[in-house]
């Protein structure tokens, strides 16, 4: 019994690679030689670190101040705001919010540094990790 082939997926996104990690057989692949900016792998590496570091503590809140507050893309925060890790995570990714990720690296940071029981620059130990 033969199986008849199976349509490609209908994606809007500019670019898709789908590789099976175990054979190294591209499943799917939609301009796959494109270049692009890497910001949204610099969110997607912010929301691993987020989820690596603190996933089980996504409902810890988030005070937001000045230094998180930057141009570009937005997830529409405010000074004094308070956001919980989770709604952050979803700004940062669903709106691509450069604020969000600021935040999100500013808190992890400094989560890291206390767990650490060191002092320093909280985006800076983000970084590192």
């Amino acid at each position: 019994m033969s199986q008849e082939p199976v349509a490609p997926p209908k994606v809007t996104a500019a670019s898709v690679f789908v590789m099976n990690a175990d054979t190294g057989q591209v499943l799917y692949a939609k301009n796959p030689d494109k270049v692009f900016r890497i910001l949204n792998l610099t969110k997607l590496v912010t929301a691993y670190i987020l989820v690596d570091q603190m996933g089980d503590r996504l409902s810890e809140t988030v005070e937001i101040d000045r230094p998180h507050l930057t141009g570009g893309s937005s997830a529409g925060l405010k000074r004094n705001d308070v956001w919980t890790l989770q709604d952050l995570l979803y700004g940062m990714v669903l709106v691509s919010g450069n604020d969000a990720s600021l935040a999100i690296a500013d808190h992890v940071g400094h989560d890291l540094l206390a767990r650490e029981n060191q002092r320093g620059d909280a985006r800076k130990r983000f970084v590192e990790e």
